[in-house]
């Protein structure tokens, strides 16, 4: 939660892959916006681009089902980004073989912190937190 005054964006979006930019171009500009340098806008982009595109490719079973949302705010000299959905995860057969996890480990090598959280009743949370000092 967030206190009067502290700077926050949050929007939602289909569930679809052209979102995927526009999330991105939006939640890097707030970085900007708030002491973010190109370094951290760079993080901050991959970290964001991987979360959203998870939404998009794994918690909606039909194109155009759901929305994902996302909420980014300063808190303690930090930037902390939330991307949401509302979807049923599935697990990829054995024989899916593009890349599973590998979004996860540029999230965990990009941002100085983040959790991913199941939602209830269905859904997934995936928090992130970039250092802007």
């Amino acid at each position: 939660m967030t206190s009067p005054g502290v700077p926050l964006v949050t929007f939602e979006l289909p569930a679809v892959a052209r979102s995927v930019g526009t999330a991105r171009r939006w939640v890097r500009a707030f970085a900007g916006e708030h002491g973010g340098g190109p370094e951290l806008q760079d993080r901050v982009s991959s970290a964001l681009t991987e979360a959203f595109a998870n939404a998009v490719l794994h918690a909606y079973v039909a194109p155009d089902e759901g929305r994902i949302d996302v909420a980014a705010d300063i808190e303690d000299d930090a930037l902390e980004i939330v991307v949401l959905d509302n979807g049923s995860w599935l697990r990829p057969s054995p024989s899916d073989r593009q890349g599973v996890g590998m979004g996860f480990g540029i999230i965990a090598s990009t941002a100085d912190a983040f959790a991913i959280r199941e939602r209830m009743p269905q859904g997934t949370e995936v928090w992130l937190r970039f250092e802007l000092g």
